[in-house]
């Protein structure tokens, strides 16, 4: 117990980095500061978000329907590899996140760079805060493999420790595949597939909740999605 101005007898303070439940709209936003400052959250305020996250992501379908009214606009965002400062200056040119200023992004959010656990979860904090204006999808590093030879492990377990890292890695799993922006553009990470007559409907029965290479079947959709490089070749 503490004692404040004027005599009374109060309790802890609240620690204003502790999770909403539900998430408010100025919670990333204090969270984009802090880390703008370099400081972390504690691995209770980590798992809480985590947990969140993954809550809502095992609701989605594997396919994002998006739909931009006539006049407005979505910003499609590629590879950002933990580079939490360069998505700042995105932010700052274009505005952050909010139901009238839409975002999709495309997946790889961590490895090589050095900030992959404050970009994804000020992300995810803002995809609790707007569920419906902020669209995450997996790329090709939101997997074990890929973590484990370019640096994200490492880096979660340095600054947290391994049963986080674990929690992010079913984050990863529960990311939706691919969105359909007015149900015409096709977005995926990757690429698309070595047979042509692929429908929404077979990558709407993927199991996506798996490694990529690891899906049950024998086409492994999704990894091809994730991995497949656009080239000029058939």
């Amino acid at each position: 117990m503490s004692q404040d101005i004027g005599g009374r007898i109060s309790g802890p303070q609240a620690n204003p980095f502790d999770v909403p439940n539900p998430m408010t709209p100025e919670y990333p936003m204090k969270v984009l500061e802090a880390f703008r400052q370099y400081e972390r959250l504690k691995i209770s305020q980590v798992n809480a978000i985590l947990k969140q996250s993954r809550n809502l992501f095992e609701t989605l379908p594997n396919i994002i329907e998006v739909s931009v009214t006539e006049g407005k606009e979505i910003t499609v965002v590629g590879d950002i590899f933990g580079q939490f400062f360069d998505v700042l200056n995105l932010f700052t040119l274009n505005g952050p996140p909010s139901n009238g200023n839409p975002y999709l992004f495309i997946g790889n959010y961590v490895d090589y760079g050095s900030f992959g656990t404050e970009l994804f979860l000020m992300l995810l904090c803002f995809k609790l805060t707007y569920p419906m204006s902020l669209h995450l999808l997996r790329g090709n590093h939101e997997c074990a493999k890929s973590t484990l030879k370019r640096g994200f492990k490492n880096e979660a377990e340095d600054k947290y420790n391994i049963a986080v890292y674990q929690n992010f890695l079913y984050i990863f799993q529960s990311l939706p595949i691919c969105s359909v922006i007015n149900k015409r553009i096709f977005v995926v990470h990757g690429g698309l597939f070595t047979r042509r007559d692929v429908t929404l409907d077979e990558i709407r029965r993927v199991n996506r909740f798996a490694e990529p290479g690891e899906e049950i079947g024998g086409e492994n959709l999704m990894t091809q999605m994730l991995w497949s490089d656009p080239m000029e070749h058939p």
